[in-house]
């Protein structure tokens, strides 16, 4: 029934159920962990907008997803990643072969790196203190694309303004829009925010 959704919440989701998620995972654990431990993987690794534009390190639009900036950082974003493409693959399964699941799977992974990292260099170019490391986007963008694959789906919630999927999308667009209003800590709010609509139109293009 989709009336149930996210049962991946209540428990650590299997690997048929998250395998592009925990492949992911699997590598930004290892490579993070080298470049944490080695300060010259972790620099030539990470996204520095700056120098993509002027000496086209563009190899660092991906690898940069991979690296972190501490083990709490790794923790949190692979626990939702595992997390939400459980929920996905659950979702997509519907309507899609297994085989084609973790092509999308995949695909989705790819965009949530690629095109705001893009959208950064875009932005950011003239800004040579910005840099950005992490899979943060991906976590974002997972968590708006599983809200609005299915947006009319039918939440079990006892708050009285939440009943819906898209519901519970806009609290947390206003959740993020307030954080980065408010919080002084060092929030990449303006990725996280491109990440989260862009996961919106993943799902709007992907959906039947």
């Amino acid at each position: 029934s989709m009336e149930k959704r996210f049962p991946c919440l209540y428990f650590f989701p299997s690997f048929n159920k998250a395998a592009v998620g925990y492949i992911f995972c699997f590598l930004a654990i290892i490579i993070s962990f080298w470049a944490l431990k080695d300060k010259k993987i972790y620099y030539a690794l990470l996204f520095h907008p700056y120098e993509v534009y002027r000496y086209k390190r563009w190899y660092t639009l991906f690898s940069a997803a991979f690296i972190h900036r501490s083990y709490t950082h790794l923790l949190v974003n692979c626990i939702f990643i595992l997390l939400f493409m459980s929920d996905i693959g659950s979702v997509l399964s519907y309507t899609f072969s297994p085989l084609h699941v973790t092509f999308l799977c995949l695909y989705l992974i790819s965009m949530l790196i690629l095109i705001p990292h893009i959208f950064l260099v875009l932005s950011e170019k003239s800004n040579f203190i910005y840099t950005c490391v992490g899979s943060s986007g991906i976590t974002y963008g997972l968590i708006s694309f599983s809200l609005a694959y299915f947006p009319m789906n039918v939440i079990d919630s006892k708050l009285p303004f939440i009943s819906y999927s898209y519901h519970i999308w806009i609290a947390f667009l206003i959740i993020m829009l307030l954080v980065g209003l408010l919080s002084r800590k060092r929030i990449n709010s303006k990725l996280h925010l491109f990440a989260y609509m862009l996961g919106s139109l993943l799902a709007i293009g992907i959906s039947p």
